[in-house]
Order: structure tokens, then sequence, then C-alpha cells
């Protein structure tokens, strides 16, 4: 048998198989636009799925999914509270090994920087705050924020003057979003 007719043969099988594919995937197509079960589930968990399709995790979902969880965070921990004030405030607690927050009453100021005093405040605690869970649009920004917030503030949070902790405290009102008790 001449070799054109195997590959005559082997065309019309694969135009065959090709035709057989597509009448799947037509079939199956309104249950992968349903809703109601996430497409991921639908092809790693239904069986007449897991022989047809393969889920392919890539680089750029990882990111995505990365990006989506650290979203939430920064979302539950900022409460919409972006403006500069919010976000040196939590830098700062970040920073002195404190839980996060983006507003302090007077009397949690004044723990703050008493912590801060004693223990140290350690910025790349805060840096690396930024990376992990701040959105990648802004961390830029927020680093630049950070630094200049450091370059003018450090030595008033942490040296031990005679006024106590008021100018530290006289600082963090300007700065950080402190309410008073």
């Amino acid at each position: 048998r001449p070799l054109a007719d195997y590959r005559a043969e082997l065309a019309r099988r694969s135009h065959a198989a090709q035709l057989m594919e597509a009448a799947l995937w037509l079939a199956d197509l309104p249950k992968m636009l349903d809703a109601a079960v996430p497409i991921r589930k639908l092809f790693q968990q239904t069986p007449a799925f897991m022989g047809r399709y393969f889920w392919l995790n890539s680089g750029l979902a990882e990111v995505d999914q990365h990006e989506r969880s650290a979203s939430a965070t920064w979302k539950k921990v900022t409460d919409g509270n972006d403006d500069e004030g919010a976000l040196l405030t939590l830098f700062l607690c970040v920073a002195a090994g404190s839980p996060p927050k983006t507003l302090l009453t007077d009397r949690t100021a004044g723990t703050l920087i008493r912590k801060i005093r004693k223990s140290g405040l350690n910025p790349e605690l805060a840096t690396q705050y930024i990376q992990a869970h701040a959105p990648v649009a802004y961390q830029a920004d927020y680093l630049k924020l950070w630094h200049g917030f450091l370059d003018e503030a450090t030595a008033t949070l942490t040296r031990d003057v005679d006024d106590g902790i008021q100018s530290a405290l006289a600082l963090l009102r300007r700065e950080c979003h402190v309410k008073a008790s």
C-alpha cells in the first residue's frame, strides 16, 4: 500500500476524531458555563470530565491566586482605609511587632511608643508586610511612604527624652490615625 493511502486514511480518521471531540465539547459546554459549579472542580472532580479535560496550573494563575489572597488580607486589615494616616498606622504597628491596626487610641498609641522604646522598631517587618499583602500596583508607593515616615519619625519614636512620650505621641497624632481615648 502506498504512503499516500496511509496519509489519506489518517486524515479521514483525524477529521472524524476531531468531529467527535467537537461534539463532546459542545455537549459539555452548558455544564462548563454553569456558574453554580466552579470550572476547576468540574474538571478535577467529575469523572466524565477528568478523562477528557485537564486543568493546567500556570504561573500566571498562581500569581493571580496570590494577588487575590493578598488582596483579601489587605482589604480585611485596612477595612477600606487606605489614606496615608491609616497606612502609616498599620506599618508602624507591624514594625513594632504589634497586631496590624489602622486606628489607635491615645492609650494604645502610648503603649506602642513604650513598646518601640523598650523592644525597638523593625522597619523590615513592615516592608515584608507590604510586599506580601499590599496590592502590587501600590507597593512601591507604600514603601516610599513608609521609608519617608521612618526618616522623619524614627529618632522621635525611639529616643527617651525628658518629655516622656509626649513628642512621640504628638508625632503619631499628626502622621497616623490616633483618636482620643
